[in-house]
């Protein structure tokens, strides 16, 4: 077994080493490591909504190998089969660069947003390791018709690297099995959890009581601006948006299926294009926020467009013009305002997006 210095499920379950990749060119960027202050500045506001479903879990038959040897933080690619998006942003290949349980969603070198999307957030590991064994496949399978195709990706018995650190020399015997699926066009993920052996929690978690769980985002800096994780037990997880991440508390059962909608998809919270041009952080603030404009998916943006900020009896109390650059934010000074909770409109966009200043 190698020495590897292990890092809190605190922060996100790893310094994660992002992965840019176009025209075949993989270009490394410096670890950014999600801490504390970085996650504060996180919005308030969800991207996506949560909920808990059940369904039997099938494992994939006949899936295309992603692994084909043990393995221990895994650098694997796997390129999508259709185009799909992730907090609004074109993602075209999938890159494990870090710990097994997660991974970050990419389509272009200039990408300005990185999505990272944690199934399983934790030190995963092949329960064969130790003896050169595979026994923790990771795989995956498009199925479905053009339009209506779901990629699932599925870990079978992926062990914990704790575990089988504290063995050294026989294959580990404690495992969960969880699949991905992506759905083409409606962009909706889903965490699939199947059978799980975790007779010593404290072990395979690391000390900590569960695996991190969700979705986050970088900008080109390193910084997460975005992170929309669940927390509470794993069997009756709740959305959280901001703030330190905590791990879930306990194991999801068989069969559960957590299921994240984003917008449009007929249960988002932001039935509207405002969310997918524009991030607003932090929020809550206490003295502004920064105005991220993303564009759109066709690439046009809402540059030029007026923004208000809105009391709650619907009177504007800021106005400004969002700038054209889609690669920097721009500060938007809420220092004067009362402390309350306030409406963000633009003009030419449907919707609204909730700000609070402390």
């Amino acid at each position: 077994m190698k020495l590897k210095q292990r890092v809190s499920t605190l922060a996100f379950a790893t310094a994660l080493s992002l992965c840019f990749v176009a025209s075949g060119q993989t270009v490394k960027q410096p670890r950014a490591r999600l801490g504390s202050a970085m996650l504060s500045s996180a919005p308030e506001n969800t991207y996506y909504t949560f909920s808990l479903q059940s369904s039997p879990y099938t494992a994939l038959s006949n899936p295309t190998p992603l692994t084909t040897a043990t393995w221990d933080d895994p650098s694997l690619t796997v390129t999508l089969p259709f185009p799909f998006q992730v907090f609004g942003r074109s993602a075209s290949q999938l890159v494990f660069d870090g710990l097994g349980g997660e991974m970050v969603a990419v389509n272009a070198l200039t990408q300005d947003t990185l999505p990272l999307i944690g199934p399983y957030a934790m030190d995963l590991i092949d329960r064969g390791y130790n003896t050169g064994t595979m026994l923790s496949p990771i795989s995956y399978k498009t199925e479905g018709n053009a339009g209506s195709r779901i990629f699932k990706l599925e870990w079978k018995e992926a062990g914990s690297y704790d575990e089988a650190d504290s063995l050294m020399t026989t294959n580990a015997e404690m495992y969960i099995s969880l699949q991905m699926w992506l759905y083409e066009g409606s962009n909706r993920i889903e965490f699939r959890y199947g059978a799980n052996n975790i007779t010593n929690p404290a072990l395979f978690y690391g000390g900590e009581d569960g695996a991190i769980v969700g979705m986050g985002a970088f900008n080109q800096a390193g910084d997460l601006i975005l992170a929309e994780l669940l927390s509470g037990a794993a069997t009756a997880p709740q959305l959280q948006s901001g703030g330190l991440p905590q791990p879930l508390t306990g194991t999801p059962a068989p069969n559960s299926v957590y299921r994240f909608n984003p917008p449009g998809s007929g249960t988002g919270l932001f039935e509207s294009d405002l969310s997918q041009r524009l991030i607003a952080y932090p929020n809550p603030t206490q003295d502004g926020i920064w105005m991220h404009n993303i564009g759109t998916n066709n690439g046009a943006s809402s540059q030029g467009s007026r923004a208000f900020i809105l009391d709650l009896q619907g009177r504007s109390v800021v106005d400004f013009e969002i700038q054209t650059s889609t690669t920097s934010a721009q500060w938007v000074d809420l220092s004067t305002l009362p402390s309350g909770m306030y409406l963000l409109r633009v003009e030419g966009m449907s919707g609204s997006m909730r700000i609070v200043r402390n």
